[in-house]
């Protein structure tokens, strides 16, 4: 059965389509070009195509004339022809939608083109967007696989479950969320740990910045956190309700962009292809098109980064590309766990130890007292949310790489043997040591992929090397 039977789904998101388009202004499309810089699964892991537009807004390439073998092969084409030989493989993180981040991509290969002659980036778009994956979570996926017939049916009463677990939850979750109005920033925590971890003969370079923010209106916010506290305990039913299982499909849709979801095939000729079939998701062909490309053209550089779940793809990528030369592994707020980076990354390096891996991270403050400012949100960055509504880490190692306390206090036991290839830095705040331009970049989780950040710049990962004693 194909996916145009996913009639409860589909039809929701029908009723909706009107309103999302006058949102977005328009269907998707890219500019003129911007084709051979994006490569996008659907959630079935097909490849997703758009329409191409002249400056005047004529189809000048109809997506159903498209088929990937010939946008692989042009994009392949279009690299050698740019004369760059720096490939950078940016994967977006989850909870978009393919007009975000084609929009995105969009902004940023016009500012990489015009801040480096040697860049060439590559757009990894999946659909993400949180509604979607709710529904399709909620009518059709049962132990991990597709349930056409038993899926719609019991869809009540998993939404029943899901309902009465957020209210069980919903105290702890109120306690935990008190913590940030009740507590003190906790920066001699950190300093503890840093002087401990200082004396320790480890060749991991590792930084964190300083928080050098007004500190002044912390007792104005925490009041109207406090303030806020009725309507937070309907936010935060709503994301632990829609938030854990549409986290759960965002997670399932990164694979099935390397093997297909097995309902296109019939049962018997799924049973074949689990024997004799390679991957077939459209970023497998993506990898292999690299793998070859590289082998063609040996001088060539990839630098892989992936951007909260973009780390999750990238792993993917790692996992079974092992063989694709990486040089520069940059994960900015990853929300891959602990336990799964290392696993990836620590054989990875060694079997290429030339390959750097860089894991970028907000100042724990943000971490711990993001969202405060919106005092209708549960506190906390998107990576504590996943840490506090969305997952239920089995222990520290379950926890996201991208939060600074579970990054440096556990990923460097994990990864010995690698250490002159990792470098851990966590950004300060409104800190011109680590922190970008005017508007002291990144502040906040999103603010990673801004333009201005200039992430794909190295230093931008590396740790800094002028003398922080002579700003204090």
């Amino acid at each position: 059965m194909t996916h145009d039977a996913k009639f409860p789904a589909r039809i929701v998101q029908i009723l909706l389509l009107p309103f999302l388009l006058a949102v977005a202004g328009c269907s998707t499309v890219l500019p003129e070009g911007m084709e051979n810089h994006i490569i996008a699964a659907d959630f079935l892991g097909e490849p997703a195509f758009f329409d191409t537009v002249d400056e005047q807004g004529k189809v000048i390439r109809d997506k159903d004339t498209v088929t990937l073998p010939n946008h692989l092969k042009r994009m392949k084409e279009q690299i050698a022809k740019s004369g760059r030989k720096k490939i950078m493989i940016y994967c977006f993180g989850g909870m978009n939608s393919f007009e975000e981040t084609i929009r995105a991509s969009v902004k940023l290969t016009k500012a990489i083109e015009e801040d480096s002659s040697e860049i060439y980036p590559i757009f990894v778009n999946w659909d993400t967007e949180l509604f979607g994956c709710y529904l399709e979570d909620l009518f059709y996926i049962r132990q991990g696989f597709v349930d056409r017939k038993w899926g719609p049916p019991t869809s009540p009463l998993f939404l029943a479950k899901n309902i009465v677990e957020s209210v069980i939850r919903l105290p702890a979750n109120m306690i935990y969320q008190s913590q940030a109005i009740t507590s003190l920033y906790a920066d001699e925590l950190f300093v503890e740990v840093h002087d401990a971890l200082r004396p320790q003969k480890t060749d991991i370079s590792w930084y964190m910045g300083k928080d050098r923010s007004d500190h002044r209106w912390s007792p104005l916010i925490r009041f109207g956190y406090v303030a806020g506290l009725p309507a937070r305990v309907g936010t935060s039913t709503l994301i632990s309700v829609f938030g854990a299982r549409g986290w759960k499909e965002m997670r399932r849709r990164a694979r099935l962009g390397f093997v297909k979801d097995p309902e296109s095939k019939t049962d018997s000729e799924y049973a074949v292809s689990m024997f004799t079939a390679k991957q077939d998701g459209v970023f497998a062909y993506f990898a292999e098109m690299l793998i070859d490309y590289v082998q063609e053209h040996p001088d060539t550089e990839i630098t892989l980064i992936g951007h909260c779940m973009g780390t999750i793809l990238a792993t993917e990528f790692l996992s079974r590309y092992a063989n694709l030369p990486i040089k520069n592994i940059v994960f900015m707020a990853g929300a891959s766990t602990v336990q799964e980076t290392a696993a990836v990354i620590k054989p990875y390096l060694l079997q290429h130890p030339q390959s750097r891996f860089y894991n970028l991270c907000l100042h724990p403050r943000i971490d711990w007292f993001d969202m405060m400012d919106y005092m209708v949100l549960p506190c906390g960055s998107v990576l504590m949310w996943v840490n506090e509504f969305l997952t239920e880490p089995l222990s520290k190692e379950d926890l996201t790489v991208g939060v600074w306390g579970a990054s440096i206090i556990i990923l460097p036991r994990m990864l010995a043997g690698i250490e002159k290839q990792v470098t851990l830095k966590a950004f300060g705040i409104d800190d011109p040591v680590t922190n970008v331009g005017e508007e002291m970049l990144p502040r906040q989780h999103t603010d990673f992929n801004n333009p201005k950040t200039r992430f794909w710049r190295e230093e931008f990962w590396q740790v800094p090397t002028i003398d922080v004693g002579s700003l204090k």
